[in-house]
């Protein structure tokens, strides 16, 4: 699910306030808000599947997950899977199957970008239940681990240290700004702090690390510029929480991996107004590669892999309400 895990691969070369202030990007700020804490994780209906490095978005209706792995990562899945809030619903599936790749919601669609073995973008009209294959992605964010977000009538898209902008209407791509450091499998959350509209890229692979990363940057479209580092998250990590998970402008950063083999169950939220970190409570289930949605201020992380070799999808489905 990641650029290590690619390495073995081969197949790629994507409350209240703490005790002191810290310097700003060198150190953790986190806060005791949530330290003592009635919310709980819950388990909720298990996938009809294992499901590894798949992609997620949350639409009316509930939690859409598409694609990823099953039994091992040459059994890529076209599938696309709705949880309703009580049961798991099988949807038309994509026009190819892949793993690792990236959706974001716009308009009355959810694009989905790249992954592994397939590298093409295609648009699910979600009233209708159709798919359209668009036309060629760049060659240079062709791959898996790549991280989306949807600004306005714009969707961004981040791989290593490309940023693209990606027009629906004319389906054109268009470069930016490149990010201060080439990640993926990264957490990717749109935001609107003091009226100006950012992504944040927090975590992920460090491809110049070769390992996760506890990074926190943030990218403003309508200036086409990357911030200075930010607070960094409590732990380096990838396969991360990855796609858009924000409830009322705070981020949500959880699970992931760090080599050589040590996973994650721990969540925590930031707030970007105020550059803090709150710890939430664990987990059930260390993992990474997870898909995740928030649906009417609840969390949903879905599947992912605790083997960092010999691995396999996984059908654990956990929710924590915000």
């Amino acid at each position: 699910m990641s650029p290590m895990r690619i390495s073995r691969r081969k197949l790629f070369t994507c409350g209240v306030g703490a005790a002191a202030a810290l310097a700003l990007g060198s150190a953790v700020l986190v806060s005791t808000r949530y330290m003592v804490s009635s919310k709980v994780w819950r388990t909720c209906p298990p996938l009809p599947f294992g499901v590894a490095d798949g992609a997620a978005a949350s639409i009316v209706e509930g939690l859409l997950v598409f694609g990823g792995y099953g039994s091992s990562l040459e059994d890529c899945r076209k599938s696309v899977l709705m949880f309703n809030g009580h049961d798991w619903i099988q949807r038309s599936p994509m026009p190819t199957s892949r793993w690792g790749a990236a959706a974001s919601v716009c308009g009355g669609s959810v694009y989905v970008f790249g992954g592994y073995p397939n590298s093409s973008a295609e648009r699910y009209h979600v009233a209708d239940d159709k798919w359209r294959v668009l036309g060629p992605m760049p060659s240079l964010i062709q791959g898996q681990g790549l991280m989306a977000a949807t600004v306005g009538s714009r969707i961004y898209l981040f791989f290593r240290d490309l940023t693209y902008e990606y027009n629906p209407e004319s389906d054109e791509y268009t470069q930016r700004a490149n990010s201060p450091i080439p990640r993926t499998w990264a957490t990717c959350a749109t935001v609107r702090v003091g009226g100006e509209d950012r992504v944040y890229v927090i975590g992920g692979h460090d491809s110049s690390k070769g390992d996760g990363t506890d990074a926190n940057y943030y990218y403003v479209p309508s200036l086409d510029s990357w911030s200075t580092p930010q607070p960094n998250a409590p732990y380096s990590a990838y396969g991360v929480t990855r796609d858009n998970p924000v409830w009322k402008n705070i981020i949500y950063y959880g699970f992931g991996h760090k080599n050589p083999d040590q996973f994650f169950k721990q969540m925590y939220a930031y707030d970007p107004a105020t550059t803090e970190w709150s710890k939430l409570p664990v987990a059930s289930y260390e993992r990474d590669g997870v898909a995740c949605a928030i649906i009417n201020g609840a969390l949903y992380v879905v599947g992912g892999r605790n083997k960092p070799v010999n691995q396999f999808g996984l059908t654990y489905c956990e929710t924590l309400t915000l």
